[in-house]
């Protein structure tokens, strides 16, 4: 073939070796004329570029109770390049040969860890070609759960309740004792419209449902109840007689 001073002659078999020889060729009067060939040159083995590979990470997004991350890699394209061996580097720790081919890798780590991978082709020479890299985020750890509420807060009469002045609070035991009638409550249990109380639990008698105050605006009402007709959730706008506040337990 003709060639020029400094020219790149491609084509040749990988790790194949090459020699060359040189003709002269001259053009006179119409006419080529060759020289002798050269001696042959020294043996060479031409090797191909090895590539740039394909690296990838794939974590977790919100919580999780089994942090982990998945790095992938891939080799370049084996018909155009020269790769010899595939290598990848995971959070610095050295290059390790895998095989020449796509892979992954799921690591289990802790809580929001980032991990890196790193990949490099390597030629039948030896050279390494460009490094492509990843990284990959884990899940966060769960917050834990609120613990559920042991108490809630109730307030005596107002929007959805039936009570029109005051509320005659009892002993659990002796529902009805402590009212006489109107204006008339044993030991001045009353509990008035806008009085806050802290109930616990509550306990059903016949048709109504009445509610523990373990403290409150009037605490000479601490450990006695209410009807649930008279009181209402702390901002609500029914009353708790047809149902205590979520959460809330028997006594």
């Amino acid at each position: 073939m003709a060639i020029t001073n400094g020219q790149k002659v491609t084509g040749f078999t990988n790790g194949t070796a090459v020699t060359a020889q040189v003709t002269a060729v001259a053009n006179s009067d119409g006419a080529s004329y060759n020289s002798p060939a050269s001696a042959k040159s020294g043996a060479a083995n031409p090797y191909g570029a090895p590539g740039k590979p394909s690296a990838s990470g794939k974590g977790q997004s919100g919580e999780t109770t089994n942090p982990q991350v998945t790095l992938s890699w891939g080799p370049p394209n084996t018909s155009t390049h020269d790769v010899d061996k595939l290598q990848i580097n995971i959070d610095g720790k050295g290059w390790e040969n895998v095989a020449v081919r796509s892979g992954s890798r799921t690591v289990n780590v802790g809580h929001s860890e980032t991990h890196s991978i790193k990949v490099r082709a390597v030629n039948s020479r030896g050279d390494a070609g460009s490094t492509a890299s990843a990284s990959a985020t884990s899940g966060s750890k769960p917050k834990p759960k609120p613990k559920p509420p042991t108490s809630w807060q109730l307030t005596v009469g107002g929007n959805g309740t039936t009570l029109e002045s005051r509320s005659c609070m009892e002993y659990r035991n002796s529902l009805g004792d402590n009212y006489g009638g109107p204006g008339d409550c044993k030991g001045d249990h009353w509990s008035y419209p806008g009085n806050s109380i802290t109930a616990t639990c509550y306990i059903v008698s016949g048709s109504n449902r009445w509610y523990y105050q373990g403290s409150g605006t009037r605490s000479i009402n601490n450990g006695l109840l209410i009807r649930g007709d008279h009181v209402r959730e702390a901002g609500g706008n029914r009353h708790l007689n047809g149902g205590a506040p979520s959460g809330m337990g028997t006594c």
